[in-house]
């Protein structure tokens, strides 16, 4: 698997881009050390801009709290800010395209199980208060990954162990695996360190990722779609279903409001050579 960097802290970074039509977007640019870009997490799609408007109160809004002094004075005006940033009619784009961002059935981008109703700063506001209104720091997350387990904990500046996986920028599957017995998502084995993944394993750490709960439904979730793919492989066998409705099913599949990250790993991702799977 190719080594994924975690990303430089950096302030609001954003490009312009012109469409063609009548609609136009506008990125505008604060700059601090630039940062590579990597793959995409899972069934999440990149990052659609959001309209002009909002583009530059997000600018206007990260500009005043760049200019309040560094330390609890940033971090109180930065609160401030973000909280009135929160609830004001210009902010709903960013809410409306982080809903979409979720995926098939909206479902928390940390642990695919429950109902998101938070923005989340990946980077938190205590600690990089610059990126409070940050687009590309926001993720959309349930009040258990968010408030629970994570809160302001952030390795490793603020608790122990390698950055977190962002969901948003990075494929997680190439940190972590869904194993065949019982269905259960494990950190990936680092074979150069000779022990799990260090950014994986602080994931679980920090957001939970691997709580119980989520991991009966992940199994329960796995163990059905192996039994779906055994039948449609005994159908298959016996000229009982067409090629065409085998692509339907696969579509059912990914489609279902259930443990998505399940169904993506065994349709879409590494786990589709594995198993039953790889017959199907």
């Amino acid at each position: 698997q190719p080594n994924v960097k975690p990303e430089e802290a950096r302030a609001p970074r954003h490009s312009k881009k012109t469409t063609s039509g009548s609609q136009s977007r506008c990125r505008l640019s604060l700059t601090l050390p630039p940062t590579k870009r990597n793959l995409k997490m899972r069934r999440l799609a990149a990052r659609p801009d959001v309209p002009d408007a909002c583009q530059i109160k997000l600018l206007e809004k990260s500009l005043e709290i760049f200019g309040v002094p560094e330390g609890d004075e940033r971090v109180a005006r930065a609160r401030e800010i973000y909280d009135a940033a929160r609830i004001s009619g210009w902010f709903a784009p960013i809410i409306q395209n982080l809903i979409a961002l979720s995926g098939v059935g909206q479902f928390c981008m940390y642990c695919s199980a429950n109902e998101p109703s938070q923005v989340e700063h990946y980077r938190p506001l205590q600690t990089f208060p610059e990126r409070a209104l940050d687009y590309e720091n926001f993720l959309w997350v349930c009040d258990i990954c968010n408030r629970t387990y994570k809160g302001n904990k952030f390795p490793p500046n603020t608790h122990p162990g390698e950055q977190m996986v962002n969901p948003l920028d990075e494929d997680a599957w190439d940190f972590f695996i869904i194993e065949t017995q019982f269905g259960r998502l494990i950190p990936r084995f680092d074979v150069n360190a000779n022990t799990e993944n260090a950014r994986a394993r602080s994931t679980c750490d920090v957001v939970g990722i691997d709580r119980d709960n989520v991991q009966i439904r992940r199994a329960a979730r796995f163990r059905a779609l192996r039994k779906a793919a055994e039948d449609a492989v005994e159908d298959a066998n016996e000229g009982a279903t067409t090629p065409q409705e085998l692509e339907a099913l696969v579509e059912e599949w990914k489609a279902e409001p259930y443990q998505t990250d399940v169904a993506d790993y065994f349709v879409n991702g590494p786990g589709k050579s594995l198993n039953r799977f790889a017959a199907f």
